[in-house]
């Protein structure tokens, strides 16, 4: 896959900053790459934690569910604690 702005996980990487996504429909227009990979994997919600190396983005973690919504903080603070090397 193609490192461009045309996915949320490439976003995600691009900005070096998590992404949180509580409905895919809400950003398919956006990111039409995204509109194929939902497609392919059936999910709703996910959260985009880049992998980060001494603050440069090196990949990224993507947490997906099948239903819609928000994580919550202790969700978001435990992805990004897998996704942080100092």
């Amino acid at each position: 896959m193609p490192l461009d702005h045309d996915s949320v996980a490439g976003d995600c990487v691009l900005a070096a900053r998590w992404w949180p996504v509580e409905d895919r429909d809400a950003v398919v227009e956006r990111y039409p790459r995204t509109r194929e990979l939902a497609a392919a994997i059936g999910w709703r919600s996910g959260l985009f934690v880049p992998l980060l190396h001494n603050g440069a983005a090196l990949g990224a973690i993507g947490i997906v569910r099948a239903d819609t919504g928000p994580f919550d903080e202790r969700q978001i603070a435990l992805a990004q604690t897998f996704a942080t090397r100092r």
